[in-house]
């Protein structure tokens, strides 16, 4: 049994209220967000190999929520003059168990095997940005983005000798798009960007 990690392509759609820069006194100072944790809504797809055999498999967002396991996000921006710099950290955990049966020790017998699946996935980006209207406050974006991958599935039951899967897998991608950031309150910002790239993980969008 192998488990393939490739992923066929991945959207994602992010809404973040950013809190006005921490240093802003001048348009030669740095100027910084932080977004600590925010909401990120996904679907997933791709592809999983078992033996010779090649498994579509798809989760939409209201399944991923059903089986979260565990969440971290962290958005940090740094900005001076029309230049900046944003790194982001996405990791979402998903769990889940099964049941099934395998042919028994003895012909003709069939044996009950119960199944705990684990997939992490963790996105990392770090970009360049450049503003391009200031009064408009738009800007374009390009950078790299990691996908890293982790599935395992652990096995229990009578008399099982099937071997746990514990694998993992990165690609790297390039993207480009843009950033707008409109001012809706004397100290609050929503931030809003569309993307898309490609690389290891084909076609990405966001």
């Amino acid at each position: 049994f192998r488990a393939a990690r490739r992923i066929a392509g991945a959207v994602a759609a992010v809404a973040v209220l950013l809190p006005l820069p921490a240093v802003a006194q001048s348009a030669d100072d740095w100027e910084v967000n932080v977004a600590p944790f925010y909401l990120w809504a996904a679907s997933l797809s791709g592809q999983m190999d078992v033996r010779n055999a090649n498994v579509p498999f798809s989760m939409d967002f209201d399944q991923a929520a059903d089986h979260l396991s565990g969440a971290f996000t962290l958005y940090f921006e740094a900005r001076k003059g029309r230049w900046g710099v944003f790194t982001n950290i996405d990791f979402v955990g998903l769990s889940t168990s099964t049941q099934f049966t395998t042919p028994g020790i003895v012909p003709g017998t069939t044996r009950t095997v119960d199944a705990e699946l684990d997939f992490d996935q963790t996105i990392f980006e770090i970009s360049g940005t450049y503003l391009i209207s200031k009064p408009k406050k738009f800007s374009l974006i390009g950078g790299l983005r990691t996908f890293t991958v982790a599935p395992s599935v652990s096995f229990t039951g009578a008399a099982v000798q099937l071997t746990a899967i514990d694998v993992s897998d990165t690609s790297v991608n390039v993207f480009g798009g843009f950033m707008y950031r409109p001012k809706i309150a004397r100290k609050w910002t929503f931030a809003s960007r569309a993307d898309i790239g490609g690389g290891e993980a084909k076609l990405t969008w966001s």
